[in-house]
């Protein structure tokens, strides 16, 4: 797999498991960019602006918002450094 599919597919889980922590509905699907990518494209990026603006209706609703150790543990398990 190429070195930015990996990260592509390194941040859908990060925002995956963020989405689920939140409690927030977040459906994804497989990404369909064509080429080496550096591991963010269009659809990605409209995916952490929609995860972004539901956390933060979620902080000013005043609902806690969970992001500690979840990238963090995807991360080490990833090997990134």
């Amino acid at each position: 797999m190429a070195r930015g599919k990996q990260t592509c597919k390194i941040l859908k889980e990060i925002r995956r498991q963020i989405a689920k922590a939140n409690g927030i509905e977040f459906a994804t699907s497989e990404c369909r960019y064509k080429g080496d990518c550096l591991g963010t494209c269009p659809k990605c990026e409209a995916e952490v602006r929609y995860l972004e603006q539901q956390l933060r209706a979620r902080s000013l609703a005043g609902k806690a918002v969970a992001l500690a150790g979840i990238s963090a543990g995807m991360i080490l398990m990833s090997g990134c450094s």
